[in-house]
């Protein structure tokens, strides 16, 4: 079961604190965001890239497009989660023959900062759980993560119960399981939490982590901000190493 991360450039705080688990092995794998100006710490991830996989993290919500094209298609900004699901814009073959343009933007400008292929292809709010996505995808890449969502909420909120709804209806189909903690779980009720269900998973399946710091730039810009701290001390604490994720984590040789 690899242990990954992804979001790296959405915020120099998140890429820094990825990169720093990447060094320290605390981390299988992460995937970058290309469709802000700048990529955070380029070329000291792409001296990792020899022994650790750096991959695509493919976005069509809340940001700019990179593709001209689509930028215009879309007013020069991707929809809300929200909005791509209920107004199912994913589904309108005009949107669709877009994502194609987009996707091969963001590999091309990838490839273009990094000086590499991204070794798999994931989706920012993990729209690759949708078939129309993750068809196109597939021709692009044989390994995409695709693998069907488990998304763990104790926070009662309304906004989280429905995307894990939205996320396991469209991903049920699919055998391995992406694990998430989207929850508010303090650091000491996440640890319980693994503590209890680790052993449960399978090695086909990921336990995804959002580590990073807060600060002004990442509050404007993602939901996800109380957990960025709680994750990065779960995966850089390394008594929780030995005890749960050192049998999970695996290199490039």
């Amino acid at each position: 079961m690899p242990i990954c991360s992804d979001d790296y450039s959405i915020d120099q705080g998140v890429s820094r604190r990825i990169l720093k688990l990447m060094e320290d092995e605390f981390l299988c794998t992460t995937s970058v965001m290309v469709v802000f100006d700048e990529i955070d710490f380029s070329k000291d991830l792409a001296s990792l890239h020899k022994h650790r996989n750096i991959g695509l993290h493919f976005t069509l919500t809340d940001f700019s497009p990179v593709s001209e094209p689509f930028s215009r298609l879309l007013s020069g900004r991707f929809p809300s989660f929200l909005e791509l699901i209920y107004q199912k814009k994913y589904r309108n073959e005009v949107f669709l023959s877009g994502l194609e343009l987009e996707l091969e933007a963001q590999i091309n400008r990838f490839v273009d900062v990094l000086g590499f292929e991204p070794d798999h292809i994931d989706c920012h709010h993990h729209l690759q759980f949708l078939p129309e996505i993750h068809q196109r995808i597939s021709q692009k890449t044989t390994n995409s993560r695709t693998t069907r969502a488990k998304i763990h909420v104790f926070d009662d909120s309304l906004k989280m119960t429905l995307r894990k709804i939205i996320l396991n209806r469209f991903s049920g189909q699919v055998n391995s399981s992406l694990y998430l903690l989207d929850d508010k779980l303090s650091f000491k009720r996440a640890v319980n939490y693994i503590e209890n269900t680790i052993m449960h998973y399978k090695p086909s399946d990921q336990l995804i982590f959002h580590p990073g710091e807060v600060n002004s730039q990442i509050q404007m810009r993602d939901s996800l901000v109380w957990q960025r701290e709680r994750d990065f001390a779960l995966l850089s604490d390394r008594s929780l190493q030995e005890r749960f994720f050192n049998k999970f984590l695996s290199f490039k040789n």
